[in-house]
C-alpha cells in the first residue's frame, strides 16, 4: 500500500501543502512545503513520498494478514506444538475482535477492547493474560522487524483471582478412576483408566504423555535399559525446549513393568470407534471424567473441575513432601525450566500440611501421632496407598 503525496494551494494561504493518506489510520494529512513555487513544492512532495515508502516506514504496506503470514514462515518453524496453537489462538481472537487492517493499526484502546471482550466471556484471568501476553510477543517481534514503530502502551493482567487448580488428593483421583465408567464406553475404560494413573504417578504433562514411545525416541521415550528407568526427551518435544535424559518415577516405572507388550505409543486411550484420539479430545474427556466424579478444583460459577494438569500438580506437591527431595532434584522431575518456577509452586508453598507431616512424625511426645488417624488426608507416606495430599487450596497453579 504505497503512500502517495500530491500538492495544492489552499486559498488564502501563502506556501503550497503536500497531502496524503495516511494508510494505518486512515486519516487525510497534511504538510506545509515552505515553497511558494508550484514546481519546488513537487519535489519536496516526491522526497517526502519517497520517505514515507522507505523500509523505515513499512509499517505503512504491511497489510496484518501479510504479517500473520511472515510469522507462519519465520516464528513457527521449529516451536513447540503447542506453542503454535497458542499463537495461532491469539491471532484468531485478534481477527475476530479488533480485525486490523494493518499490523501497526492495533492500538491501546484495541488491546483493552479484546480484553474486555474476554472478560465478558466469562474467562479467567489467567486466559486474559495468556492472550494479551501473545499478542504483546506477536507485536515485539513487530517492532523488532521495523513493521511497527512502536509497542502500544497496554497494561498486563495482574489479579489473576487465586491458582488455575490445585493437587487433587487420593481420594478424589480413585473417584476419577471409578467415574470412567459413567463417562466411557465399556471398551474404552481400561485404557483411560491406565492413561489417568500413569498422569497421576508420572508427572508428565498430557501433551508428553500421549508422545510418550516405548522404542521411539524422536519425541519422549522410555529407557529401561540402564540401571534406573529414564525419560528420553527430545528438545523440540517438550515445553523447556531442551532435549534431555530425566529420571522416572520408581511408582511411574513399576506401573510401565504391569504392560506385557512394550511396543508402540505408551498410552493409547481408545475413542468410541476404537482409535487413538487427538491430544485436544483426550483432554476435554478427562475433564469431563473429573466433572462426572465432582472433584471441583476451584469454585466459582460454573467450578472448575479436575482436569489432567491437576493430575501433575498432585504429583509435584507428593514428591515436594518426601524427605530427601530437594528443589533440584524436584525441579528435575518436573522438567522445569527454572528452579523458580519449582520454588514457587511446590516448595514451602503449604505450611499445614507440612505441619501436619511434622507433628505426625513426632511420636515420642504422649497425644503425638493421633491427628493423621483422624484426618486421613494429611498422613504422609512413601507407598502407593499413602500418597495422600493434604489440604492443596493454597497451591498455585505451574505452566
Amino acid at each position: 500500500m504505497a503512500v502517495i503525496v500530491q500538492v495544492m494551494k489552499r486559498k488564502g494561504r501563502k506556501f503550497y501543502e503536500a497531502y496524503w493518506t495516511d494508510p494505518v489510520t486512515g486519516r487525510r494529512c497534511h504538510r506545509s512545503t515552505k515553497h511558494t513555487v508550484q514546481r519546488e513544492a513537487i519535489k519536496f512532495a516526491i522526497a517526502l513520498e519517497e520517505d514515507l515508502n522507505s523500509p523505515e516506514n513499512e509499517v505503512h504496506a504491511l497489510k496484518w494478514s501479510e504479517f500473520v503470514q511472515r510469522v507462519k514462515r519465520n516464528l513457527f518453524p521449529g516451536q513447540a506444538v503447542k506453542t503454535v496453537q497458542t499463537t495461532t489462538s491469539t491471532i484468531n481472537l485478534v481477527e475476530e475482535v479488533i480485525n486490523p487492517a494493518l499490523v501497526g493499526s492495533i492500538t491501546s484502546h484495541q488491546v483493552m477492547k479484546l480484553q474486555e471482550h474476554l472478560r465478558v466471556k466469562g474467562v479467567s484471568e489467567f486466559t486474559v493474560k495468556r492472550h494479551t501476553a501473545e499478542l504483546r510477543k506477536l507485536l515485539k517481534w513487530a517492532l523488532r522487524k521495523r513493521y511497527i514503530k512502536q509497542l502500544p502502551d497496554f497494561d498486563m493482567p495482574r489479579n489473576l483471582g487465586g491458582m488455575k487448580g490445585r493437587p487433587i488428593t487420593a481420594e478424589e483421583f480413585e473417584r476419577m478412576l471409578k467415574a470412567c465408567g459413567s463417562v466411557l464406553q465399556e471398551h474404552q475404560v481400561e485404557s483411560w483408566q491406565f492413561l489417568l494413573r500413569g498422569l497421576w504417578w508420572s508427572g508428565l504433562r498430557l501433551g508428553e504423555a500421549m508422545q510418550l514411545h516405548w522404542t521411539d525416541h524422536s519425541n519422549i521415550g522410555v529407557d529401561l535399559s540402564g540401571k534406573r528407568p529414564m525419560f528420553v526427551i527430545q528438545a523440540h518435544a517438550e515445553k523447556a525446549r531442551k532435549g534431555r535424559i530425566l529420571p522416572m518415577a520408581p511408582e511411574f516405572a513399576e506401573l510401565l513393568e504391569t504392560v506385557d507388550r512394550k511396543r508402540g505409543y505408551v498410552f493409547r486411550p481408545l475413542s468410541r470407534h476404537g482409535e487413538r484420539p487427538l491430544t485436544d479430545w483426550v483432554s476435554k474427556v478427562i475433564s469431563k471424567i473429573g466433572e462426572s466424579a465432582k472433584v471441583i478444583v476451584k469454585p466459582g460459577d460454573p467450578p472448575k473441575y479436575a482436569s489432567a494438569h491437576d493430575l501433575r500438580r498432585a504429583f509435584g506437591f507428593r514428591w515436594a513432601h518426601r524427605p530427601n527431595i530437594t528443589p533440584s532434584i524436584l525441579m528435575e522431575m518436573m522438567r522445569h525450566e527454572s528452579i523458580t518456577t519449582t520454588q514457587k509452586f511446590y516448595v514451602g508453598v503449604n505450611a499445614e500440611a507440612s505441619a501436619e507431616q511434622i507433628w505426625n512424625s513426632h511420636t515420642g511426645r504422649e497425644g503425638i501421632g493421633t491427628a493423621g488417624k483422624e484426618s486421613g488426608n494429611h498422613q504422609s507416606s512413601d507407598t502407593h496407598s499413602g500418597d495422600i495430599l493434604g489440604d492443596t487450596s493454597q497451591i498455585q497453579a505451574p505452566s
